[in-house]
């Protein structure tokens, strides 16, 4: 009798990890052959608007950026140095970008410990887009250094969505 139940739960068990892997495969071929099109195409959007963001007169850095995804996300960043103030260089970047159709969302502050290092994050929204312009004042000169992001599917608490 023991036997018995033993050899029925062996049988369950190897059905249920046959069951594990043919979801497991067919999530992965779902991802390749649907979402990865689509996350190809999105990611060519996605460069499309930050080259269309103009890093102004005497960016240092600027035109090279890179660029990341999966089948359900993407990233493009690039990073410049300004001569300007951050005020003044935030007013400026916030222009640019609701002129492109960016949506100011919110400003943080990047703390490290508690303590403000100088660093902020502005968010914008586009759509199912998010842009997050970094600003830090840079550690050898007066200069603002800053990084562009441009994502899409990344999520967290600052998401647009």
């Amino acid at each position: 009798m023991k036997a018995d139940i033993k050899t029925r739960f062996e049988k369950i068990g190897k059905w249920i990890a046959c069951l594990v892997f043919v979801c497991v495969f067919a999530n992965l071929a779902y991802d390749l052959v649907i979402n990865e099109p689509k996350a190809k195409a999105t990611l060519a959007q996605l460069e499309t608007e930050f080259q269309a963001i103009e890093p102004g007169a005497g960016a240092t850095g600027w035109p090279s950026y890179t660029t990341s995804h999966k089948p359900s996300q993407g990233l493009v960043s690039g990073r410049f140095v300004r001569h300007m103030p951050a005020a003044e260089g935030q007013a400026y970047y916030d222009k640019i970008l609701v002129k492109n159709g960016w949506k100011f969302h919110k400003t943080k502050i990047i703390k490290d410990y508690g303590r403000d290092l100088g660093e902020k994050v502005a968010y914008y929204c586009k759509g199912e887009y998010q842009a997050a312009l970094h600003y830090v004042k840079s550690a050898e000169s007066n200069d603002m250094m800053y990084s562009l992001n441009l994502s899409w599917g990344l999520g967290g608490s600052d998401s647009c969505q």
